[in-house]
Parts: C-alpha cells; sequence; structure tokens
C-alpha cells in the first residue's frame, strides 16, 4: 500500500518515470521472466542419466542453433 500511494503521489508531482518505477516495484511486469522462459524451453536440452532419466536442462548456446523448425527433425544424444 505505501509504494502504491508513493506511486500517486509521485505521479501528481510530475515524477511520471519514477512513478511508473515505483508501482512495478509492487506489480512487476512478466513479460521479461516470459521470455526467458520460452527462450529455455525452445533452445535447452534435456540432460539425462545413462538410463535417460531427465535431471536437469542445459544451454549450448552452438547447439541451440541447430535445428529452429517448428516441425523437429532431429534429437540430440550423447553417448
Amino acid at each position: 500500500a505505501v509504494m502504491r500511494q508513493c506511486s500517486v503521489l509521485l505521479y501528481h508531482m510530475g515524477e511520471h518515470l519514477a512513478s511508473k518505477t515505483a508501482l512495478q516495484m509492487i506489480e512487476p511486469d512478466p513479460t521479461p521472466a516470459y521470455r526467458f522462459v520460452s527462450r529455455i524451453s525452445m533452445n535447452g536440452f534435456t540432460i539425462t542419466t545413462s538410463e535417460s532419466y531427465p535431471i536437469g536442462t542445459g544451454m549450448y548456446p552452438r547447439a541451440s542453433m541447430i535445428n529452429h523448425s517448428c516441425r523437429p527433425n532431429a534429437v540430440q544424444t550423447f553417448w
């Protein structure tokens, strides 16, 4: 409630950018988080055990440049 009141006060003082910043502190924009998660899901590779049990996701910049198709035609495997 305090940050919202600060935002309103700053806005009425003509400090529009500071007002917006104060609001973002209590209501952050989720867009950067969505972009990050989307990039991980599209460019990440599942890290698995030798039995193909998934244990995490890895980001490999060079490998992520391979096969950017909406209809994938390749599967990565590591021996």
